[in-house]
């Protein structure tokens, strides 16, 4: 009699013990995606996570929170695959692992229009991104003196999550530019004395002349001779940059505006980056191809024709601007 007894009690035992391992361990639930709120408590995702069918029991999910003890569990968005364990739930909030998206940000954009593609990707929320082009503490992380952001957001792939600001977007922008921007890069900056401002704005005018890029050290030897000789850099991305509501048309008006962008009127580089350079045309603005060409005109191909007198000049835009031979 007590045999029996023992074994009833030892199989009454067993299946508890597995009920309680199938009650906390065993896979269960829908795939899909899981909004952890600020503020929220276990308790309360317990109880959403129940309700939205990821977990079998919030007790269980409690239970679990209790014997792990998870240091916090990050609000975010999360993307739980289906059949996920309780355990490998709350491994992956206490973690962060929240759900990301990808943001590319290519060469020869500027601060505007890369604003646009904040506010697709629904980061700006209540702040004002032209406030954010002059704010005092992003410029900060820069280490030198700067009038503003542009120039300085450097292109790359970024990603985000459902909480990430636009400022904290601004932040990693500005230190992969620190990160790309670096010792051997300033150190050639002085060497030929030029400020990174400096460097950063001619390098911003290099990208926007080409999409070529073995032409990017030419076209930036050409600037660095204009430079060198006083001349005018008669750029046409310059104007255009100073030109409010530009509607794609550069008339002979819009040379004759004098503002301080307009780089057929006022000598030297205008007073800041027109657009955020790669480091192709960074490493063009600093290291220029040694050579006598003094202007440059669009072959209508994506590439240039290159002279070194004003004459040669004249006639290579008779043959590739104006069709006649």
């Amino acid at each position: 009699m007590k045999k029996w007894v023992w074994i009833s009690l030892i199989l009454i035992l067993g299946i508890s013990l597995w009920d309680f391992y199938y009650f906390l361990w065993a896979p269960f639930g829908r795939g899909g995606i899981f909004y952890v709120e600020k503020g929220m408590g276990v308790s309360q995702i317990a109880a959403q996570l129940e309700s939205q069918g990821f977990i079998r029991s919030e007790l269980a999910f409690k239970l679990w929170a209790k014997f792990a003890k998870p240091k916090t569990l990050h609000f975010g968005e999360y993307e739980i695959p289906p059949m996920t364990r309780i355990k490998d739930i709350l491994t992956q909030m206490e973690m962060g692992q929240t759900r990301h998206f990808p943001l590319a940000i290519p060469e020869g954009l500027t601060f505007r229009e890369i604003g646009e593609r904040v506010k697709k990707a629904g980061l700006l929320g209540s702040e004002q991104w032209d406030k954010l082009f002059i704010d005092e503490q992003l410029k900060a992380k820069l280490g030198f003196e700067a009038a503003n952001l542009e120039g300085y957001l450097f292109p790359s792939t970024y990603q985000y999550d459902g909480h990430t600001t636009a400022r904290q977007l601004l932040e990693q922008m500005l230190e992969e530019f620190n990160h790309e921007f670096d010792q051997s890069l300033r150190a050639q900056s002085q060497a030929l004395g030029m400020s990174i401002p400096q460097v950063m704005t001619l390098a911003s005018i290099i990208e926007k002349e080409t999409g070529a890029a073995a032409e990017r050290p030419l076209i930036g030897g050409v600037f660095h001779n204009r430079l060198k000789k006083g001349m005018r850099l008669e750029t046409d991305p310059t104007v255009i940059y100073g030109i409010q509501n530009f509607d794609g048309n550069l008339t002979r008006a819009h040379l004759l505006d004098p503002h301080p962008y307009n780089t057929y009127i006022h000598p030297g580089l205008p007073p800041g980056p027109i657009a955020n350079p790669g480091l192709a045309s960074i490493k063009a603005a600093l290291y220029p191809a040694q050579h006598e060409y003094l202007f440059f005109v669009s072959k209508g191909d994506g590439t240039h024709y290159f002279s070194k007198t004003y004459d040669e000049h004249l006639a290579a835009v008779q043959k590739y601007q104006l069709g006649q031979k």
